[in-house]
């Protein structure tokens, strides 16, 4: 059995496989073109939304910033309004000569309870001792 191919068939039959292979090299490269296209898509998206979140995140701090700043601001004024060490001492030697006129008062009452009680006593026996 012997096949007889034409040269002219031949080499149509090569062009046609070749118009063949560069037809699904054509189709493969604009499926990959087509995916690229959508990660590129997808990762630009994912990227903005990402920007969007920082953005807000930062306007937050921003702001939180800012208020710790007032906050700041107002303890230094309320920090400058405290009693120093020197008025705090001031008022504990005062609290301690109160507490020394307290205790003489109650050495002294002590006394004049005492003195009371020997009145009465000599009340209630009559005058006599």
């Amino acid at each position: 059995m012997t096949i007889q191919v034409q040269f002219w068939d031949l080499v149509m039959l090569l062009l046609a496989f070749l118009a063949f292979v560069g037809g699904m090299l054509k189709l493969f490269f604009a499926q990959h073109e087509r995916g690229d296209r959508e990660r590129y898509k997808s990762q630009e998206s994912a990227r903005a939304e990402n920007q969007t979140r920082w953005n807000s995140l930062f306007d937050e701090f921003d702001k939180q910033l800012a208020d710790h700043g007032q906050r700041i601001a107002r303890m230094e004024a309320t920090t400058e309004k405290s009693p120093t060490h020197e008025d705090l001492a001031a008022l504990h030697r005062r609290i301690d000569a109160v507490a020394g006129a307290i205790n003489g008062l109650q050495g002294e009452f002590k006394g004049a309870s005492h003195t009371l009680q020997l009145i009465h006593t000599y009340l209630m026996n009559g005058g006599k001792t």
